[in-house]
């Protein structure tokens, strides 16, 4: 890949689901990712996180693929914040982890130890995906959204 295919490219077109102008979302069509940056104080993924998302006519951000998996990894090279919280979770008996659509994940990058039961996803320490539970405060994080065709 070459840095023109890594960076985020701007989708200006009038009626797009990806206006550039709206909610500081940007497009990156290699993908057809369309998605925005936050930043928050505290863990909230049932409330503030997905209401968020929802509010922008959007979802939380789902990696479906390894060519997700690394894209995301650029977008967030050089953070601050050590969680970025992600689409899944994992509310069942049986530990499966899911989409919010209730589709099992069809990609998953776990750090060593995990996957443990936990209400929702996150990538953490290393890019590597781990367990979070619930309403956590104290624990500044990132969320990304996304609007899906």
């Amino acid at each position: 890949m070459g840095t023109k295919d890594v960076l985020p490219q701007n989708d200006r077109e009038v009626g797009s689901r990806c206006p550039s102008d709206i909610d500081g979302f940007m497009h990156y069509r290699h993908l057809d990712l369309c998605y925005n940056f936050n930043q928050e104080h505290y863990v909230d993924y049932l409330g503030h996180i997905k209401q968020t998302c929802s509010s922008y006519g959007g979802e939380l951000l789902r990696i479906d693929s390894q060519e997700r998996q690394t894209y995301i990894e650029h977008i967030l090279e050089g953070r601050t914040v050590t969680r970025v919280a992600i689409q899944g979770h994992s509310n069942n008996p049986g530990n499966i982890w899911t989409l919010d659509d209730g589709t099992p994940l069809p990609y998953t990058n776990w750090r060593s130890g995990d996957p443990a039961f936990g209400s929702h996803l996150q990538i953490f320490t290393n890019d590597a995906w781990t367990s979070q539970n619930g309403y956590r405060q104290n624990r500044n994080n990132i969320f990304l959204c996304e609007r899906r065709p």
